[in-house]
C-alpha cells in the first residue's frame, strides 16, 4: 500500500459526503497496512485528522479492531485535535476499546474538557465515553453521577437522552 496515495485520496474528501469515504474504505480497508498508515497520517497530518478518524471509526463500526498501541495514539492526541468532528470520532471509539485502569486514567483528563463542550453531539459523546471509564476508576462515579444530574437540568434534549441512558446503566 502506498501511504502517499492514501494521503492524496484523503485530501480530496469534502468533509461532508460519506460515500467517498466508504469507497476509500472499500479500496484500502483490506490492505494489511491500512490501519497503521491511517494512524501514522492521523499522528502527523493535522489537516487529515477528520478523514483519518472517520475511517478508523468506520473500520471499528464494521467490526475491525485496533491494537492497544494504536488506540493509545488516538487517545494521546485527543486533547490536541483541531476539528470537533475528529474529537467526536475518537470519543465514540472509546466504547470499542478493551479498557483497563491504566488506560482509563490516561483518558480521564483528556475527556473531562469535552464534558463542557458547546457542541451537543460532542458533549453527549464525552459523557458516554467517560461512563465507560467508571468500572475501572469507581471512585469517579459519585462525582460523575452528580454532574450527569446537573447536566440533565441544563442540556439539550439530545444530550439528555444520552445522560438518561448513562444514569440508568450506571445505577443498575
Amino acid at each position: 500500500m502506498n501511504i502517499l496515495e492514501l494521503k492524496t485520496d484523503l485530501e480530496h474528501w469534502d468533509r461532508k459526503h460519506v460515500e467517498p469515504m466508504q469507497a476509500l474504505y472499500q479500496k484500502w480497508g483490506t490492505k494489511p497496512d491500512f490501519i497503521p498508515s491511517l494512524i501514522e497520517l492521523y499522528r502527523q497530518e493535522t489537516e487529515l485528522e477528520h478523514a483519518t478518524t472517520w475511517l478508523i471509526k468506520h473500520h471499528i463500526d464494521q467490526g475491525g479492531k485496533l491494537e492497544l498501541s494504536q488506540y493509545e495514539v488516538l487517545y494521546n492526541k485527543l486533547d490536541q485535535l483541531d476539528y470537533w468532528e475528529s474529537s467526536l470520532h475518537v470519543l465514540q471509539i472509546i466504547k470499542a476499546t478493551s479498557l483497563n485502569r491504566s488506560l482509563s486514567e490516561i483518558l480521564v483528563p483528556k475527556i473531562e474538557p469535552y464534558l463542557q463542550a458547546p457542541k451537543k453531539f460532542l458533549k453527549a459523546a464525552a459523557f458516554e465515553a467517560y461512563a465507560e471509564l467508571l468500572p475501572f476508576i469507581p471512585e469517579l462515579k459519585t462525582e460523575f453521577l452528580a454532574l450527569c444530574e446537573y447536566e440533565m437540568q441544563r442540556s439539550s434534549a439530545s444530550v439528555k437522552v444520552k445522560l438518561r441512558r448513562i444514569l440508568i446503566s450506571t445505577l443498575t
